[in-house]
């Protein structure tokens, strides 16, 4: 094949992109401006004026070599990692302190209490706000005992790229779950055997509801059968008829009447012998009566039970 100008330029500009590809791109880029920004505050410190000088920081950067750059800022990404664990520990073990006292105070005051029910079963009166800070201080112990491993680390040389991460600089960038300042997860941790604080406060509601409404299933049940069954309803009715006034008098003046002698036991057989003598729309009424006396016994009965 024949060289032409053509085939030459192309060439020219494929040795040209290699070129490029070879001084690399990412955090490799900022180092003019962080070798300026150095110059400058030397120049600032000793000479108090701005520094200038034409072409400097590129010559600078050119005679570095793309390896040692690399090793340079995987270094100060390593350092700034092991500065951020050592300063994560005593800033938890101020937390936990601030936490251990709010729980001391809240306990010495006595929220915490007694059942507020004295069956077996009842759960303590547990107050909510201790309960979190409770478990908020077993979050921070667990911390502390993470960030501790990784100083006795950092001290022996061990120091390594965090689990899940490329690199330094990929962890320190931080992300929504992670809380930088503290050096631990924004997800609390919660002690063995313990559920998941939300799911445990989800269980306990739906539970709460579950009951509930097995309990207004009850009561429904319960007031259908006193206020539904024809028999109970008629006897109910038959005993309201009885302990009526009116109906005691009438039934007096049926013996007088009678030429009989009042007494309690004529009294009664005289009521019973009325009521089953009424007329069904009589009936009807004295059932109404007490398809509402039935009503109001089973909603009382329902309240003393809660």
């Amino acid at each position: 094949m024949v060289k032409t100008r053509r085939v030459k330029r192309v060439r020219g500009l494929s040795r040209k992109k290699m070129t490029s590809k070879k001084r690399g791109r990412g955090k490799a880029d900022e180092l003019p401006f962080l070798i300026k920004t150095m110059l400058n505050n030397v120049s600032l410190r000793n000479n108090g004026t701005q520094f200038y000088e034409k072409g400097i920081v590129e010559k600078i950067a050119a005679h570095l070599p793309k390896r040692d750059v690399k090793g340079a800022i995987h270094r100060a990404d390593k350092a700034e990692y092991e500065r951020r664990v050592l300063a994560a520990i005593p800033l938890n073990e101020k937390i936990l302190k601030t936490q251990e006292a709010e729980i001391k105070r809240l306990e010495m005051s006595g929220l915490d209490g007694p059942a507020q029910r004295t069956r077996s079963k009842a759960k303590p009166a547990t107050n909510p706000v201790l309960e979190e800070l409770r478990l908020e201080a077993y979050h921070t112990r667990m911390v502390i005992m993470r960030l501790q491993y990784l100083a006795q680390k950092i001290r022996e040389g061990r120091t390594s790229v965090p689990s899940y991460y490329k690199d330094y600089a990929e962890f320190l960038k931080g992300g929504p779950g992670w809380d930088m300042e503290r050096m631990a997860y924004v997800r609390r941790e919660r002690p063995p055997g313990y559920e998941n604080y939300d799911k445990l406060k989800a269980k306990e509601k739906a539970e709460a509801e579950a009951e509930a409404k097995e309990k207004d299933e009850a009561e429904a049940k319960t007031e259908v059968e006193l206020t539904e069954d024809p028999v109970k309803l008629k006897k109910l009715a038959l005993e309201l008829y009885k302990k009526s006034s009116a109906m005691k008098a009438r039934a007096k003046e049926d013996i007088i009447e009678m030429g009989r002698d009042v007494d309690k036991e004529r009294i009664d057989i005289m009521l019973e012998n009325n009521f089953y003598g009424l007329t069904d729309k009589q009936l009807e009424v004295w059932i109404a009566k007490a398809r509402t006396k039935a009503k109001a016994e089973a909603k009382k009965k329902a309240k003393a039970d809660s």
